[in-house]
């Protein structure tokens, strides 16, 4: 937790912040160990306090927009977030002596910048380590508004797994960062587009992750997958996404050399449970049309609403 000198104060306390990383709902604790099956548990995170950074806020965003920079870094994006986590993470330590980033896998570092977006490095990158030389971190910063959205942090989280976006309605946007402004996060099925579908006293979450997703992190065993090929006829019994009997999760059906298609079968929670799956849309067997790094929800009835009933 980073105040850059001269932002606004931060609106949440630690507390808060250890609530939003546990490991009951709706933390990201309990949001990982449900969607990799335990196979990723938050075991060990460590939340530390608030400290101010020792150089001022104008020297990281002069405008408060995440990829514009100072001439202080040279221009390179990567030289202002690596020079900034240092400088927070020389403050934490000073706080804290006892704090050895070293034993950590990952960097979420919350600030309270109005910023235009939370982002995320894809894969693990060099960061200064408070006691001289560099340590190899996957490092995430989350924007001043997502200081109550579990949902945004494990968004960023996810990209620095590997995970790209999943693309909703708008097939034609082939990034999310495009002259025009972003694309639209509008696939309310997987965090990894909507981050926020639901919350529960005030903290937002989206949806637990989509199969594809899960996959390509090496949370499903074999048991779990079934590839149908061409001209092959199969009865397979697909179980629910979020739990239930040991059975096939993913069903796919290979389009051509690089395109599958994916089937799951998601159910929606009551709104107001203690579960994540209160931020699905609806109940049913959905479809991504999937390459090996993106998945596209299946448009069913073409109505540019990915999220409707009729989408499953």
């Amino acid at each position: 937790l980073c105040r850059l000198d001269g932002d606004p104060a931060p609106t949440r306390d630690r507390a808060h912040f250890v609530r939003m990383t546990g490991d009951a709902f709706p933390g990201l604790g309990a949001l990982f160990a449900q969607s990799s099956g335990g196979r990723l548990p938050l075991t060990g995170s460590r939340t530390t306090d608030w400290v101010v950074s020792s150089r001022p806020a104008r020297d990281y965003y002069p405008t408060a927009k995440a990829f514009e920079i100072g001439s202080a870094f040279g221009g390179s994006t990567f030289a202002r977030d690596t020079a900034m986590a240092g400088d927070c993470m020389r403050q934490a330590r000073a706080a804290d002596p006892t704090l050895d980033v070293r034993q950590f896998d990952a960097l979420n570092l919350q600030v309270t910048t109005s910023l235009d977006a939370s982002y995320a490095n894809m894969g693990a990158v060099p960061l200064p380590a408070p006691g001289g030389g560099t340590v190899l971190l996957r490092f995430a910063l989350e924007a001043g508004w997502a200081q109550t959205s579990v949902g945004t942090h494990a968004h960023e989280l996810g990209h620095t797994l590997g995970l790209d976006h999943t693309l909703g309605a708008r097939r034609d946007c082939t990034t999310f960062m495009t002259p025009g402004g972003l694309c639209p996060y509008d696939s309310r099925w997987t965090l990894m587009s909507a981050a926020t579908g639901a919350s529960t006293d005030g903290i937002g979450f989206g949806a637990p992750f989509i199969a594809f997703e899960r996959n390509r992190l090496g949370w499903f065993d074999a048991q779990q997958l079934r590839t149908v090929a061409d001209r092959m006829t199969d009865t397979t019994v697909l179980r629910p996404l979020d739990g239930g009997p040991p059975g096939v999760r993913m069903i796919r059906l290979p389009l051509d050399a690089d395109r599958v298609l994916t089937l799951e079968y998601r159910r929606r929670a009551p709104a107001g449970s203690p579960s994540f799956d209160a931020a699905l849309p609806a109940t049913g067997v959905l479809l991504h049309e999937t390459t090996p790094t993106r998945a596209t929800v299946v448009d069913a009835n073409a109505n540019n609403d990915v999220n409707d009933p009729p989408s499953v």
